[in-house]
């Protein structure tokens, strides 16, 4: 069993659009289309038995919409092999009551991208939902480090996640792109935290890429951090599912760390 903690789909009436603004502000080609159908068969392609979908609430209100599809995708994730967490802004207002909500529709997490939302990761606004979903014992996903479709932006740097753990330590919390993407030495000031996680995604790259994270820091990061904490992510549409997986197969990890990563671990933080 293979469980990918991070992959993002859009409606079928704006994927193709969202995912060419994405492509040209990134300068990444996507993998796949975007639309949860493609990934859904992508991921049986792939062996991977579950997907976790990450929607990013861009505009206040927005976290409506995106329950309605989310809940839509988890009733037939038997089906689909997708479920979905919720999206929330951090300008929504009165965070309690919408997680409330979520919490009944039975979400089990929310995914916040500060660059997305102009709102630094330890700004207020998201420490309040960050506490909100500590006391609704739910995930929370955050993007981690920094976005190649918007190199000069910091609010998700490691200073700010550092200043984001002090002020609220975690508890069900997964900082994507092992902690920080592009900072992964700084990321090590914060690794061991407890109650906080890391996932993979968009991290390894075949060959030797300067962009991307050295096999052998990877290694040591998961140790450092510990084997138990590390989720398996893609960041589908922009990395290859398949070739995702062999990546970590093929890290220099051992086997139990691997199904660990692959699947133990997001079992047991999804409570399955």
């Amino acid at each position: 069993m293979i469980i990918d903690f991070h992959a993002h789909t859009f409606p079928d009436a704006i994927a193709a659009r969202a995912v060419a603004a994405l492509a040209a502000s990134s300068g990444i080609s996507p993998f796949s289309d975007g639309r949860a159908s493609s990934l859904a068969a992508e991921a049986r392609d792939a062996g991977i038995s579950l997907t976790v979908n990450l929607p990013v609430a861009t505009r206040p209100g927005q976290w409506r919409s995106m329950a309605r599809s989310g809940k839509e995708m988890n009733d037939t994730a038997g089906l689909t092999g997708l479920v979905s967490f919720a999206g929330i802004h951090p300008r929504d207002e009165e965070p309690e009551k919408i997680l409330d909500v979520l919490k009944e529709m039975g979400f089990k997490g929310i995914k916040l991208h500060p660059v997305f939302q102009d709102t630094a990761v330890d700004d207020p606004l998201i420490l309040r939902i960050l506490r909100c979903a500590a006391e609704q014992d739910m995930i929370v996903t955050i993007h981690g480090g920094m976005d190649i479709s918007f190199p000069d932006r910091r609010e998700c740097s490691w200073e700010h996640i550092l200043s984001m753990l002090e002020k609220v330590p975690p508890r069900k919390l997964v900082l994507a792109h092992m902690g920080a993407w592009g900072q992964w030495k700084e990321a090590e000031r914060f690794l061991g935290t407890p109650g906080l996680w890391l996932d993979t995604s968009f991290c390894l790259a075949p060959g030797d890429s300067p962009d991307f994270l050295p096999r052998e820091q990877f290694v040591h990061m998961v140790r450092l951090h510990g084997a138990d904490r590390v989720l398996f992510g893609t960041d589908s549409p922009w990395s290859s599912l398949r070739g995702s997986a062999e990546l970590i197969r093929s890290s220099g990890l051992d086997k139990e760390e691997i199904d660990r990563i692959l699947s133990g671990n997001a079992r047991a933080l999804l409570g399955l």
